[in-house]
C-alpha cells in the first residue's frame, strides 16, 4: 500500500505549524482524517514511523478542536444575535469528537 504524498512524518509536522500559525483552521488535504484513521489503524505495517505519524495526526486533531471549542464558546458569549462561517472544516469534523 503506498500512503498519500502528505502522510509523511515530514509534511504532517508542517500541517502541525501551519495549523498553529493560521487563525482559523488550516486548509488539509481532502479525506484527510479520514485517510489517515484507516491508514494509522489499518496499514500502520506499511507506514514508515506509523507510531509517529499516528501521534502528529492525533496533534492536528487537538489543534483544530481546541480551535474551534474556543471559537464556539467566544461566539455563543456574545449578548447578540449573528452568524458564524467556518471554513476549512471537512464533515468528519462535524461528526466526530476523536479519533481514537
Amino acid at each position: 500500500m503506498h500512503p498519500p504524498e502528505w502522510m509523511t512524518v515530514e509534511r504532517l509536522k508542517e500541517l502541525i505549524v501551519s495549523e498553529g500559525e493560521i487563525t482559523g483552521l488550516a486548509p488539509l488535504p481532502e479525506a484527510f482524517f479520514e485517510m489517515a484513521h484507516f491508514l494509522t489503524r489499518h496499514a500502520k505495517e506499511d507506514l514508515v514511523e506509523g507510531d509517529q505519524m499516528k501521534t502528529l495526526v492525533q496533534d492536528i486533531w487537538d489543534k483544530r478542536e481546541a480551535k474551534l471549542r474556543t471559537s464556539m464558546l467566544a461566539f455563543l458569549s456574545q449578548n447578540e444575535m449573528g452568524h458564524a462561517r467556518i471554513d476549512s472544516i471537512p464533515s468528519f469534523n462535524l461528526v466526530n469528537t476523536s479519533i481514537d
